[in-house]
């Protein structure tokens, strides 16, 4: 009994050296909570997280999001798919930098396009399907985000904007910030063909209307990523009807985000 319980003592002071330096690895990460990868952190390529440490604070996206940005412009630049870059929903613009960076370290000059209404996202556009889950477990209406957050829910001045994403000096004449809701800026100011369509809007109703009018211009093979996927109702609704009879292949990338390859046109 002696024996036994001297060595219950041993695995258990091993279990709290384990939990200590599994601790003391998260702090140093600085990661935030919406990862959901922490202990993949250490396996990336140095540069790409000394890139996303430098600009984590233009961005509410996961590291692991972050990262698959970066992969998305190797991805269509290997494999040679032509395009522009879209993102509705920029906030301070975290996806255009990257971009940017990655395609003047690959020489692919893609023109890049950002929608946003640059004054956070409209109470006007809140649907009833937009509920999110709470951290208690609860369902919530959006109403209850953005009145929590002052109703300035991801509002991000023009200005500001392209002050984040011009710092790069990625070319000016390759850079588009298109001011408005996307119901009423798409389709009148769409490019010709996209190879990396991002869409981060949180909402359902313009999800589906960009969806509506940007799938069509994403060539064969190219990316579309959702943040929303898993956190918000509306936008995961819109997302499992718009694909249900389409040619694709998808992949979850952290919590919420998914990726999503066109196969076929259609």
């Amino acid at each position: 009994m002696t024996v036994l319980h001297s060595r219950y003592n041993v695995l258990k002071e091993e279990q709290n050296q384990l939990k200590t330096r599994l601790n003391e690895i998260q702090g140093t990460l600085d990661i935030n909570y919406m990862t959901g990868h922490r202990l993949m952190w250490p396996a990336w390529p140095p540069n790409d997280k000394k890139l996303i440490s430098k600009y984590k604070t233009i961005s509410t996206q996961s590291y692991i999001r972050m990262i698959s940005v970066l992969n998305v412009i190797r991805y269509i630049t290997k494999n040679k798919i032509n395009g522009d870059i879209v993102e509705c929903g920029v906030y301070k613009g975290i996806t255009p930098v990257l971009c940017a960076i990655e395609c003047l370290k690959l020489n692919n000059m893609k023109h890049i396009w950002s929608y946003d209404t640059y004054e956070g996202v409209p109470s006007e556009d809140i649907t009833e399907e937009d509920m999110y889950e709470a951290d208690d477990g609860s369902n919530k209406h959006a109403k209850t985000w953005l009145e929590e957050r002052n109703n300035e829910w991801c509002k991000c001045s023009l200005s500001q904007v392209e002050k984040n994403v011009k710092k790069t000096n990625y070319p000016d004449e390759l850079l588009y910030f298109i001011k408005g809701k996307v119901q009423d800026t798409i389709p009148a100011h769409i490019p010709d063909q996209i190879s990396f369509l991002r869409l981060d809007m949180d909402l359902g109703e313009p999800t589906k209307h960009a969806l509506n009018f940007l799938w069509d211009k994403l060539n064969i093979n190219g990316v579309l990523q959702i943040d929303d996927y898993g956190f918000f109702k509306g936008v995961r609704n819109v997302i499992d009807e718009f694909f249900s009879d389409k040619h694709v292949y998808i992949h979850g990338i952290d919590m919420t985000a998914i990726g999503i390859i066109k196969l076929k046109k259609g």
